[in-house]
């Protein structure tokens, strides 16, 4: 019978920045401020419904650089993130296998050197280098910021037990990237006690319909391999109130990514 892995990662040392890459931007004490593609920094509260994390056990699906991670803890929550393991391939769409190909292609040496990044570890290549990249800027924040957040490797779609319950879920700009976002709904849903949060990108068109529905956003011309939905916030409510939750509050908002802003909206659902 082969050995199952720990519940919880044991935190990794890293200390080149190098082999970091932050999905959002960070201010660490002793090192300063660290670039991300979105910087939440102003505008975090809003981006979380302005919850009140004050003694709450929190899950977080898709902690990416830990951003929203360590701003949870600061606020007085204990947090606990899930994070997609090396044994759970990426939800990609289904392209052809040359276009997956090339979306997984592991850049030359002379790429990464050009970006001012060491090359990757042996074995990682392609999608894995950037994720594992981002992986390291977690953990080389998690210690410089002398967090006691937690992670589990593992699957979204299949959150163990043994993880507990929790007061707070948190699932930020994530389910876009899944084939079953409502699956991940409904195992946070299972887990959670009193508030879901879901943040993601807000569709103009789709919310003005006011009908429960998912666009999907990849076509054949456009290859978007990492993202397949839109998500209304209809939909969204009626799920969520199938789930047991019956209270909602719906806010639109815009936040800095990269040089342009993008408008995400936030739902926060409460049980009864």
């Amino acid at each position: 019978m082969s050995e199952q892995p720990p519940l919880f990662a044991e935190p990794s040392i890293v200390d080149d920045l190098r082999d970091c890459l932050f999905y959002h931007t960070i201010d660490v004490p002793g090192v300063g401020t660290l670039e991300g593609w979105f910087d939440l920094r102003a505008s975090v509260d809003e981006y979380l419904g302005r919850v009140d994390f004050r003694g709450k056990r929190v899950l977080e699906i898709g902690p990416a650089s830990g951003f929203l991670t360590f701003h949870m803890e600061r606020q007085g929550a204990e947090v606990v993130a899930v994070d997609v393991s090396e044994a759970f391939n990426w939800d990609a769409v289904p392209y052809p296998p040359a276009v997956l190909e090339r979306w997984w292609a592991s850049p030359s040496r002379e790429a990464w050197e050009a970006l001012g990044w060491r090359p990757p570890p042996p074995g990682a290549v392609g999608r894995w280098s950037m994720m594992l990249k981002i992986r390291n800027a977690f953990w080389y924040a998690h210690r410089r910021l002398g967090s006691r957040a937690r992670v589990h490797y593992g699957s979204a779609y299949a959150l163990p037990d043994a993880l507990g319950a929790f007061d707070v879920a948190v699932m930020g700009a994530v389910l876009l990237h899944n084939r079953d976002p409502l699956s991940i709904i409904q195992g946070c849903a299972k887990h959670t006690r009193e508030t879901i949060i879901i943040v993601d990108q807000h569709d103009e068109e789709l919310d003005r319909l006011q009908i429960p529905a998912l666009r999907l956003v990849p076509s054949a011309e456009a290859e978007m391999v990492d993202t397949w939905w839109h998500l209304s916030p209809a939909l969204l409510r009626q799920f969520l109130g199938i789930l047991g939750f019956s209270r909602f509050e719906t806010s639109i908002h815009e936040q800095p990514w990269m040089n342009e802003r993008m408008t995400c909206f936030t739902l926060v659902a409460r049980r009864p």
